[in-house]
């Protein structure tokens, strides 16, 4: 076995989580321990799910070692007792081009099945993903021991492949019946398989009759029925592992490498990043999928040509409406919904106001409500030591957030930092109103978009004009007035916006408006050569077994 630990700065993952679910050792020991935990962690794990049905045939060998089992090992963990790993799928048929290589069959029937195509290079493939298209994989292991699993019965790694199966599979559908384009799920990581590992009494389940699983819609499963989806094989312990499409850096890693520059990121790619994301929530929320809990961290840009591409890479809280429910939750409280946390509550709105929040963390490095989350998050870790409850704090942190809609005093606040391209007065001034109706629009959208029952929402979500799909093509609208395009569809304008327009314009003959180029539209440029030195590369601590 090889294995590679590779720094936290290069994961596709979100690099929040530390390794002390993982281990029990004195926090106080140094950084080398704890990677030396790590290591060896991953060592055991990798050769535990290395043992099941056929997974030396499908993952593991290289070009230049095909006798080798070889993955890089994250130094951090994209969530408690869960490991990631990128490893590489093994090539049955050589090429010099990545696009023509020939995998595994379980690889090559899930490409055919999602892209209706055998063709090589895949026609789908070369539009909307990367060359190295499962060549790299994302391999996420969740290896909960059984003393920490019936404390806090949670299987959130099948829960992911069960809302991102339903994603592609309704998809298919329609692609099958020609109702769909080849390309609507750009941005959503596609995964390959899910396997429940047996043969480890560490991880096998005991007495489970009493313990239910959340599935999908919110329904509770009792254990013992529990199946991997789309097949007839019970889950019968707490070792899985999901492996799916490779990512980029997410959106936490840039705004990090912006403040190692001293400086924050521009508008303009703020508002394209909005829009990117208004798209994504578009489509799943027209396959019915909520969310829940959005955060810059759990958002990604992909590898080599679809690193413009904004990935959502997580769904372990997302739910599948109808839901039964209510929400299932932990969320990411800086940009979680309010009513989400408040009322435990469900909504296709409740992301939508969510992704306001993750624009507005782009472009402000502080939000109202930080100042009583950092109060919380040193209660809530006072908690596990005194046995305190941070339950004041939490309401402070709600409170916040609740008078930030109440009120726009917060917001107009706010805008004498926002970080736009322009000097003179006209142009901040029509900055500042900008998003003023981008503030304004959303907090429409939720108050009558809670109203549409999910049902009737979804129904309609592709209808123009309708309520619902008005919640995502007037944000739109409002972002595009930011720019200057080579032509604006009827369908794109908006009297309200074309009337802003036509005020700035007045007073401003020659349109200084960003210009929108779609060839390069998701985030500023940035020096190649300060990227390459800025990021920590693979520790150098290749392990060889036999």
């Amino acid at each position: 076995m090889i294995l590679d630990i590779m720094d936290s700065s290069e994961s596709s993952e979100d690099n929040t989580t530390s390794l002390t679910p993982l281990s029990e050792s004195d926090p106080s020991s140094s950084s080398g321990d704890s990677l030396q935990r790590l290591e060896d962690l991953g060592r055991t794990v990798w050769s535990q799910i290395s043992q099941s049905d056929q997974f030396t045939e499908k993952y593991g060998r290289d070009l230049e070692n095909p006798g080798t089992v070889h993955c890089y090992l994250f130094t951090r963990l994209p969530r408690d007792d869960t490991l990631a790993f990128e490893a590489f799928a093994n090539v049955q048929t050589a090429s010099i081009m990545k696009e023509e290589l020939v995998y595994h069959s379980i690889f090559e029937r899930l490409i055919e099945r999602y892209t209706k195509s055998r063709a090589k290079p895949n026609p789908v493939l070369m539009e909307t993903r990367s060359t190295e298209f499962c060549y790299r994989l994302t391999v996420l292991v969740e290896a909960v021991p059984q003393q920490r699993w019936v404390l806090r019965p949670e299987l959130r790694l099948l829960r992911e492949y069960a809302i991102l199966r339903h994603i592609w599979e309704t998809f298919r559908l329609e692609l099958v019946a020609n109702a769909s384009p080849a390309d609507l799920l750009v941005g959503i990581p596609m995964p390959f398989e899910f396997v429940n590992v047996s043969g480890f009494p560490e991880y096998e389940f005991v007495n489970h009759n009493s313990v239910w699983h959340r599935g999908i819609h919110g329904e509770e499963i009792n254990m013992t029925k529990l199946e991997v989806p789309g097949t007839t094989e019970r889950v019968s312990s707490s070792l899985s592992y999901l492996s799916l499409e490779k990512l980029g850096p997410n959106l936490q890693y840039l705004l990090e490498l912006l403040r190692s520059q001293r400086s924050i990121m521009s508008l303009s790619s703020a508002l394209k990043i909005l829009d990117q994301l208004l798209c994504r929530l578009m489509v799943l929320h027209k396959y019915g999928v909520i969310l829940g809990n959005l955060d810059v961290k759990f958002l990604h840009f992909g590898v080599r040509e679809a690193s413009k591409v904004l990935y959502i890479s997580r769904y372990d809280c997302a739910m599948v409406a109808p839901t039964q429910h209510r929400s299932a939750g932990p969320y990411s409280d800086r940009c979680a919904c309010l009513s989400a946390i408040r009322r435990r509550e469900v909504h296709f709105v409740h992301d939508i106001e969510s992704a306001f929040y993750v624009f507005l963390s782009l472009i402000f490095p502080i939000l109202p409500w930080d100042d009583a989350r950092t109060t919380l998050d040193s209660s809530s870790s006072n908690s596990r030591t005194t046995g305190t409850t941070p339950g004041s704090s939490r309401a402070t942190w709600m409170d916040e957030k609740a008078n930030f809609w109440s009120s726009n005093s917060w917001f107009q606040r706010m805008l004498r930092h926002v970080n736009s391209e322009y000097t003179d007065n006209v142009y901040r001034g029509f900055t500042a109103d900008l998003l003023s109706m981008l503030y304004a629009k959303t907090q429409e959208i939720l108050v009558q978009g809670e109203s549409i029952p999910q049902a009737d929402y979804m129904s309609s979500l592709m209808t123009p004009a309708s309520p619902a799909n008005n919640a995502y093509s007037n944000l739109r609208r409002i972002i595009a007035l930011y720019f200057q395009f080579e032509s604006v569809s009827t369908i794109s304008r908006d009297p309200v916006c074309s009337k802003k327009l036509e005020l700035l314009l007045a007073e401003d003959h020659q349109d200084r408006r960003v210009l929108w180029n779609l060839n390069d539209w998701c985030w500023n440029p940035f020096y190649p050569a300060y990227v390459s030195k800025t990021r920590t590369k693979t520790v150098s601590m290749k392990i060889t077994s036999h």
